[in-house]
């Protein structure tokens, strides 16, 4: 029934007196185009991926975990370098007793200095871990919260603003819908206002979470710069180590009468059992029994 006054306009029939329009006005709301009700504005549902609080503060837990673990890391790095040159130090007091011949303490002098390049190497390592990943990430982390906290504080901020704006426009218009007779092209606009405040609310909670994303995406590859740094020097000192065992790295001689370490026999099979046989232990009894072939 509040809608009856529009009644006339899609009829196409003549107003009454008392809808409280002269028939001028009447004319022009027929030759005045309506507002537009389509919006141009953005809206969640156009992201793929929504960032929440939640993936914010999972995010600083990563980034925290990353920092504690190199942090580790770097402790065990260091360790590792006292020990490997306590190892070489120990290996070089052995070449020098009175004793040890000289083809002997020649090669336990290339076995110590294999452990002191170590020692070195990974003390470098630990150097590079902390100055490339420790400190930069401690930064990082602080500057991820800084920025998540403003960009929360300027949407809530921003929010209410909206919000408030809102509620006023739905006060306007719920006056105009109490009204007795009421103006087309008022009503119309009333509507296009509210419509534009709801698409302003909507953008701002669109433009939020895209910038989170932004923001996320960003520290994640300002990260994946330094662990590349990281990698990159694990692997050229991993490399360097390897080149000493290689023909002419100096341990030739060292190595030659060396065993594998990685390809030695079992040592449980005895020498002399035929090939097929196998033996069985138990607490009690001790069998040796030939393997039946496969036809049997």
């Amino acid at each position: 029934p509040h809608l009856s006054e529009f009644y006339s306009i899609v009829n196409n029939t003549s107003p009454s007196s008392s809808d409280g329009m002269v028939d001028g006005e009447r004319r022009g709301s027929h030759s005045m185009a309506a507002p537009s009700m389509t919006s141009n504005f953005s809206s969640i549902s156009d992201l793929r991926t929504l960032v929440t609080k939640r993936d914010i503060k999972n995010t600083v837990d990563a980034l925290q975990g990353l920092l504690d673990s190199s942090r580790a890391y770097n402790s065990s790095l260091q360790e590792v370098s006292r020990n490997a040159s306590l190892m070489g130090h120990s290996l070089e007091n052995l070449a020098r007793l009175k004793g040890c011949s000289d083809d002997s303490a020649e090669k336990l002098l290339s076995a110590s200095g294999l452990f002191y390049l170590l020692a070195n190497h990974e003390n470098i390592m630990s150097q590079c871990l902390k100055g490339v990943l420790g400190e930069s990430l401690l930064d990082k982390i602080d500057q991820f919260k800084v920025e998540s906290k403003k960009m929360e504080n300027e949407f809530k901020s921003h929010a209410r603003e909206e919000s408030l704006k809102l509620k006023i426009q739905e006060r306007h218009n719920l006056k105009l819908a109490q009204r007795r007779t009421r103006n087309l092209v008022s009503y119309k606009e009333s509507l296009v206002n509210l419509q534009s405040q709801l698409d302003q609310l909507e953008s701002l909670r669109h433009d939020y979470y895209q910038d989170s994303y932004n923001l996320v995406e960003s520290t994640c590859a300002k990260v994946l710069d330094a662990v590349a740094t990281v990698s990159r020097a694990r692997v050229e000192i991993s490399e360097n180590v390897a080149r000493k065992g290689w023909s002419g790295g100096g341990l030739d001689d060292l190595l030659m009468d060396a065993e594998d370490p990685f390809n030695k026999e079992d040592s449980t099979i005895n020498e002399g059992q035929s090939e097929g046989e196998e033996t069985i232990e138990d607490d009690n009894l001790c069998l040796l029994y030939t393997s039946p072939s496969p036809r049997d």
